[in-house]
């Protein structure tokens, strides 16, 4: 839902952006229109490089074991993500180099962030207990953008949820991490 709103901001944007570069031709002023259309450009590329395979030294965004790997069968069906079970205050990794499209609380999911990777990839991971990062800020791949709840024991262990997005389609992101 959140990607939803985020893609088609962006896509409103753009035509916004592409309309003035008509505009601007039609008024003979270039300058904008090529202003314009660079604008266009650089937010259909992203914010950052897009994501390859990883490569053998990548890895998961946080320590700990896989507790429901991608289309594992759920109660609600295949899984769209991967859900990992980190040690309490387990630092979280950002997944790719990016800008920060949304950083804080969302629905039931607690701490949620949304890093933009570029050419329309976007990681999700939701259950953090503290972010380290704010929206629109740039983040290297590896960096520390976060960090997972206490966790003293107990049934409700913390969570991380990790999803790949490529505009509203989710993606297996196993072999990006």
């Amino acid at each position: 839902d959140a990607i939803a709103r985020i893609e088609a901001t962006e896509e409103q944007a753009e035509k916004n952006l592409e309309q003035a570069a008509r505009a601007a031709e039609r008024a003979h002023d270039m300058q904008a229109a090529t202003a314009a259309r660079q604008k266009v450009h650089e937010m259909e590329t992203g914010a950052g490089p897009g994501i390859t395979p990883a490569t053998a030294s990548a890895g998961a965004p946080v320590a700990g074991s896989v507790l429901t790997a991608w289309g594992k069968s759920t109660e609600s069906g295949p899984a769209t993500g991967v859900t990992y079970a980190p040690p309490s205050r387990a630092t979280v990794r950002a997944p790719c180099t990016g800008r920060v499209d949304f950083a804080g609380a969302f629905r039931t999911y607690g701490q949620m962030m949304i890093i933009d990777c570029g050419k329309h990839y976007r990681f999700v991971l939701a259950g953090l207990g503290e972010i380290a990062v704010a929206a629109g800020q740039q983040v290297s791949h590896g960096a520390a953008v976060g960090q997972m709840p206490q966790w003293g024991g107990g049934d409700s262990r913390p969570t991380l949820f990790v999803q790949l997005r490529h505009g509203g389609a989710t993606v297996n992101p196993a072999p990006y991490l």
